[in-house]
C-alpha cells in the first residue's frame, strides 16, 4: 500500500501551506523575523501520482523552510534556510504582501551567493553551537540597486529549492535601504490617556539625515512602527503620537516642511506631528523601548522603565527584553545599582518621562564622539511646577525639569 500524504498546515506569525511533507516539529519553525517577515510553503515535488495515490519520491520529502531575512546594505540581503538551497525565480516588486505592484527587479539584476551561517543572522536568534544544524545562509547582491527608493516598500519574492527537488515559494517584505540614517534618541515618553490627549513618544534629533525605516519596538503589546522617509535636522523634536480619535479628523503625517498640516486636537504646533493608526493602548506604564536602525540593524537608543504596580504578566513580558538590551549595550545600570527607571507618579496626562541629558547628547554628536549609553540616572519623572505653572509635560518643546514628587 503506498503511504499517502495529505496537506499539513503550520502556523507562527503566518500561515505555511505544506503539502507532500512530514510534519515538522514546532521547534524547526522558533521564529520569523521582524520587517513583519512573512512567506508561505507551497508543493514538494519529490513527490509524484500512481494509481494508489500519491507517494514520496524520497526519504526527504520535506520543503526547506526560510527561518531568517535581513537587510544588509543597499545592495544585498541576505536569508537562511533550514538547509542547503538554490534560488530561482527571484523578483523585487513594489507594494507589500497585500497589494504587490510592477516588477522593479528581476533575476537578471541579481547574484547569488553563499556566506557563512552567522555573518548576518541574530546572534540571540538561535543559539550558535546549533548554526551548522540549522541551516544554510545566502545573499542576494543587487547589481542595479539605484532602482530602489530609499523608505518605499518592496516584495522580494522567489523559490528555493533543496537537493532534493522540494521547493520553497517564499515572499518578503522590505524597505528601500536608508544610506543617510538620522541620529534620533527618545526624549519624552506620556504612557496615559485622557480625551483628546493621547500618549505620545517624542524624539530629539541629533544629527540631520532621514529617518526611513528607523525602528521603534515596544514590547508591551509587541508593537513595531518603521518611520516614513523624512529629512530631518538636528535640533528639531519629532512627536509620535500613539493612537488617533475615531471622532476626530486631522492626524496628519507631517512628511514635509509643512508643520502645520496636522489638525487633530493633539497636534503640536511647528513640530513634527507623526500618527499611529491605532486607538487602543499600545505603551504601557511599564514598557521596554527601542530604537534601531532598521529591522535588526544597529540599537540606537533605549528606554527601560517600571511601575511598582506591574503586575507579574507582564513582568515575564518586559524583564526579559530588557535584560537582551542591557546585554546588547544600550542600557546601564544607574549611579544606585539598579538598572530600571521607576515610572512611579506616571498616572495623569500631566507628568511625563522626560530626559535630562539632551544638551549633552547633542554636544557630543556636534563632536562625532559617542552618545552616552541610555540610563535610569538621565530620566525623571515630571510633573507641573506648582509655583511658575510650568507644564511637567512638553512634547515638541525642551523637556521639564520638575521631579514628581509625592
Amino acid at each position: 500500500m503506498a503511504k499517502i500524504f495529505l496537506p499539513k498546515y503550520f502556523k507562527m506569525e503566518v500561515v505555511l501551506k505544506k503539502f507532500c511533507s512530514k510534519k515538522i516539529d514546532s521547534c524547526g519553525l522558533c521564529f520569523f523575523v521582524a520587517l513583519f517577515l512573512m512567506g508561505f510553503s507551497i508543493f514538494s515535488v519529490s513527490c509524484k501520482m500512481t494509481a494508489e495515490g500519491i507517494i514520496s519520491a524520497s526519504d526527504d520529502v520535506e520543503s526547506p523552510i526560510l527561518l531568517d531575512f535581513s537587510q544588509d546594505s543597499a545592495e544585498s540581503l541576505s536569508l537562511s534556510f533550514t538547509e542547503a538551497v538554490q534560488l530561482s525565480n527571484l523578483e523585487v516588486r513594489s507594494g507589500n504582501l497585500s497589494t504587490i505592484g510592477e516588477l522593479v527587479l528581476s533575476q537578471n539584476h541579481m547574484v547569488v551567493e553563499p556566506i557563512p551561517f552567522q555573518t548576518s543572522r541574530d546572534s540571540q536568534s538561535v543559539e550558535a553551537t546549533n548554526a551548522e544544524a540549522v541551516g544554510t545562509c545566502v545573499q542576494v547582491v543587487f547589481t542595479e540597486s539605484q532602482q530602489l527608493e530609499m523608505g518605499a516598500t518592496y516584495i522580494f519574492s522567489g523559490i528555493a529549492h533543496d537537493q532534493e527537488g522540494n521547493s520553497l515559494l517564499f515572499q518578503v517584505p522590505f524597505y528601500g535601504f536608508n544610506r543617510n540614517v538620522a541620529g534620533v534618541v527618545l526624549s519624552e515618553v506620556s504612557s496615559e490617556y485622557d480625551k483628546p490627549k493621547v500618549e505620545f513618544i517624542e524624539l530629539y534629533v541629533h544629527r540631520s539625515g532621514n529617518l526611513a525605516g528607523i525602528e521603534l519596538y515596544s514590547v508591551n503589546k509587541n508593537f513595531k512602527y518603521v518611520f516614513p522617509a523624512v529629512e530631518v535636522s538636528a535640533g528639531e523634536y519629532i512627536v509620535l503620537h500613539m493612537r488617533t480619535l475615531e471622532e476626530e479628523s486631522g492626524h496628519v503625517d507631517e512628511l514635509d516642511n509643512n508643520l502645520s498640516a496636522s489638525t487633530a486636537s493633539d497636534s503640536c504646533t511647528g513640530v513634527r506631528d507623526l500618527w499611529v493608526s491605532s486607538t487602543s493602548e499600545i505603551i504601557g506604564t511599564s514598557d521596554v523601548l527601542v530604537l534601531r536602525e532598521r529591522a535588526k540593524g544597529k540599537l540606537m537608543d533605549a528606554l527601560l522603565y517600571i511601575s511598582p504596580k506591574v503586575s507579574d504578566t507582564s513582568k515575564k513580558k518586559i524583564l526579559p527584553a530588557g535584560e537582551d538590551v542591557i546585554a546588547e549595550g544600550g542600557w546601564i545600570a544607574g549611579e544606585d545599582g539598579e538598572s530600571w527607571l521607576s515610572s512611579d507618579g506616571m498616572t495623569t496626562v500631566n507628568r511625563s518621562l522626560s530626559r535630562q541629558n539632551i544638551l549633552e547628547i547633542q554636544q557630543a554628536s556636534t563632536a562625532l564622539q559617542e552618545i552616552p549609553v541610555a540610563s535610569k540616572d538621565a530620566w525623571i519623572v515630571t510633573m507641573n511646577h506648582k509655583q511658575t505653572k510650568e507644564p511637567g509635560v512638553t512634547p515638541g518643546l525642551p523637556n521639564s525639569s520638575t521631579k514628581y514628587t509625592k
